[in-house]
């Protein structure tokens, strides 16, 4: 991650306080511009609060730059997380990951 990336969300497992995800977004405006996106936007996963973040790319699309990221999952079971992810033409949408 560079200093154009940020965290837009960072939600707790439930049943476990040590896995964490995030959502990272890439960034960054100018005075006449503003880069909404790029190989720095992902969904990451930490099992452990010192552990290193991962990246879950798999099922997102893989050629082109990721816009922002939301997430969320439902209480009922949260073996699925849900992500909407914003990419160029038309990559983006929802993606569930179980």
């Amino acid at each position: 991650m560079s200093e154009n990336t940020g965290f837009n969300e960072v939600w707790m497992d439930p049943r476990n306080s040590n896995i964490l995800y995030a959502a990272a977004h890439q960034r960054q405006r100018k005075v006449f511009t503003y880069i909404g996106g790029g190989p720095e936007s992902a969904l990451i996963k930490a099992q452990t609060v010192v552990d290193t973040w991962n990246k879950i790319m798999k099922g997102l699309p893989s050629d082109v730059d990721l816009g922002r990221i939301g997430f969320g999952n439902k209480s009922r079971n949260p073996d699925y997380l849900y992500a909407i992810v914003e990419a160029s033409g038309d990559k983006g949408g929802l993606f569930c990951f179980c």
